[in-house]
């Protein structure tokens, strides 16, 4: 039975490191080809979790067994590949077949294969799978760099400075937006010192700029000596 395909638009493969006279040479771009190329990374291949469960629960000298230990790529590549490569893998004798694993697990991914691997480990269909994949010692394959890091606190204000500018007077609103966007020495709140220090920060800007900034309740308003700038002159004498 041919194995569950993926929707593919691109081929550019990696070339993997045997010589042009070695015969397995096809066999190895044949199973990569599932990796290196575009796929819906929003849908899991059809089988994925029954066919990964019974591939962990196999003997240890077994095909899928071996290919997972090589790594999942390995695995995931076999499972998705054509019948015809699929057959030519299982007529290789073990020492081969270790070899040719090692090499399509070190194959590079494409972006969208890497982000299909991301979606087929999450939500409770991914818990299953690691828990699969742990209980032979075998890990899941991790998340890209991209998706862990340049983390961005999306807290903001919860008012615009800008409609506490009148036109003409006092600082321009885009001076104003512009503070929000300024990156104050940091780009990463991963933590809460980084918030302690995001909310000095502000405090900073919006001073600069001629605010008072309430790193609490995130408002910003004009300080009592500009005023001026935002109430007519008859209405001064009435603030407190």
């Amino acid at each position: 039975m041919a194995g569950p395909s993926l929707v593919m638009t691109d081929t550019n493969a990696s070339e993997p490191c045997f010589q042009e006279t070695d015969p397995t040479i096809d066999l190895v771009q044949k199973l990569t080809r599932g990796l290196t190329t575009s796929c819906n990374a929003r849908r899991a291949p059809d089988h994925f979790g029954e066919s990964l469960k019974n591939a962990c629960q196999e003997p240890d000298a077994s095909l899928s067994r071996t290919l997972l230990v090589a790594g999942f790529q390995a695995w995931f590549a076999y499972f998705v590949a054509p019948q015809q490569a699929r057959h030519d893998l299982e007529q290789l004798d073990p020492s081969l077949l270790t070899l040719v694993a090692g090499e399509v697990a070190r194959v590079a991914l494409h972006s969208t294969v890497e982000q299909l691997f991301v979606h087929l480990f999450s939500g409770s269909r991914g818990r299953t799978c690691r828990l699969h994949l742990k209980s032979i010692s075998v890990q899941a394959p991790a998340p890209p760099e991209a998706s862990s890091r340049n983390f961005r606190s999306s807290t903001r204000p919860r008012q615009s400075a800008a409609t506490m500018a009148t036109q003409g007077e006092g600082s321009s609103i885009s001076e104003i937006e512009s503070a929000h966007n300024r990156p104050p020495e940091l780009e990463d709140y991963s933590d809460n010192r980084s918030e302690e220090i995001r909310a000095t920060s502000m405090v900073t800007i919006y001073g600069s700029i001629g605010f008072d900034f309430n790193a609490k309740t995130q408002l910003g308003w004009p300080a009592a000596v500009n005023l001026g700038h935002v109430f007519p002159s008859y209405q001064r004498a009435n603030v407190r």
